[in-house]
């Protein structure tokens, strides 16, 4: 019967820079270790650690991942109103999903209404439903769950340069644009590092019929995930979780098991990191020796700080280098 070892399966540096002093937080170095063989070695808050003796014969993967590709936008729903029909009711209505919960089943409502009156235009019912979605929105069980745009852009062409954002303060005497659409963008939640687990918050927007020429008629055209006024997120939040999940057993005494004689987890990843992270990725297993023969999967992630833009690559490609040296051949490909 196979003996398993209480070793992390899943480890994270949050790598810096490469030095063979090792003498910084976030130092790393790799060694040759053998024909094919090679070893990590990682200052962290307790000091060097060492990885297992990896061999490149028993790798399953090893990649670099750019920080950009790991970005997120918040998910966002794009309304073109088709007719303005003086004297109908307009409704639109937001349903968020797992509300106030992770449970599927439970739906948040948010409702925006307005009624045309004579000369309105569709900007006019835009901004009209727009300034009642925000209102209705700043009452939610939970805020903010929503921001409300109104942009003078077609779908799928619009930036934070060509909306106006609507408050529930907002006054509707200053929405004067030639409105062509109405943004409704999920608000970033809340996230306590540890506690709150950074999520995304997903919606469906509907919208009641119409009668227009005494035919029931759809006004709303809903366009889904392709307009986003705010800039995608990076990376640096889920970093962050994943150093902490990362902590494996060490977890529950980092969560205050034994208080006040715990050891208090120091996070070396920076959640408000503007540029990101970079990732490394090696997958590999571990093989017993004589009878203890398993092969047990394991996996090491390397973050490296983005730098002044997510587009520089200097840090993370010096790693991976540094990595292809002490494993005697090109494991993983440089990043461009």
């Amino acid at each position: 019967m196979a003996t398993f070892s209480t070793n992390q399966v899943k480890q994270l540096y949050v790598a810096k820079a490469v030095d063979a002093n090792l003498d910084t937080l976030g130092d790393v170095k790799c060694s040759a270790a053998g024909d094919g063989e090679f070893v990590i070695k990682y200052r962290g808050n307790d000091g060097v650690v060492r990885s297992d003796i990896i061999n490149t014969n028993q790798l399953i993967y090893a990649k670099g991942v750019k920080e950009s590709t790991m970005e997120q936008y918040l998910d966002s729903s794009y309304v073109a109103c088709g007719a303005a029909v003086a004297g109908q009711q307009y409704i639109l209505k937001v349903i968020i999903d797992s509300f106030s919960s992770l449970a599927e089943e439970d739906k948040g409502f948010i409702f925006a209404e307005y009624a045309a009156k004579a000369n309105d235009a569709v900007k006019n019912i835009l901004a009209g439903l727009a300034l009642s979605l925000a209102k209705n929105a700043s009452k939610a069980a939970w805020s903010p769950v929503i921001k409300v745009f109104l942009t003078t852009a077609a779908s799928g062409s619009v930036t934070s340069s060509n909306v106006t954002e609507v408050t529930a303060t907002t006054d509707a005497s200053t929405l004067t644009g030639n409105y062509l659409g109405l943004v409704i963008e999920a608000a970033d939640q809340p996230w306590t590092l540890g506690k709150e687990a950074f999520n995304l918050l997903r919606f469906n927007v509907t919208a009641d019929k119409i009668i227009s020429a005494g035919i029931e008629t759809t006004w709303a055209t809903v366009t889904k995930g392709a307009d986003h006024p705010t800039a995608a997120l990076k990376n640096s939040k889920k970093i962050a979780d994943l150093e902490w999940f990362c902590m494996g057993e060490r977890g529950d005494v980092y969560r205050g098991v034994g208080y006040p004689n715990n050891f208090e987890f120091k996070p070396i990843a920076d959640p408000t990191a503007a540029d990101g992270y970079h990732i490394i990725e090696i997958a590999y297993y571990y093989k017993g020796d004589a009878e203890d023969i398993q092969q047990s999967p394991k996996e090491i992630v390397i973050a490296v700080p983005a730098g002044a833009s997510t587009a520089s690559l200097t840090a993370v490609n010096a790693v991976i280098a540094d990595i292809n040296t002490a494993a005697g051949s090109t494991i993983i490909a440089t990043l461009s």
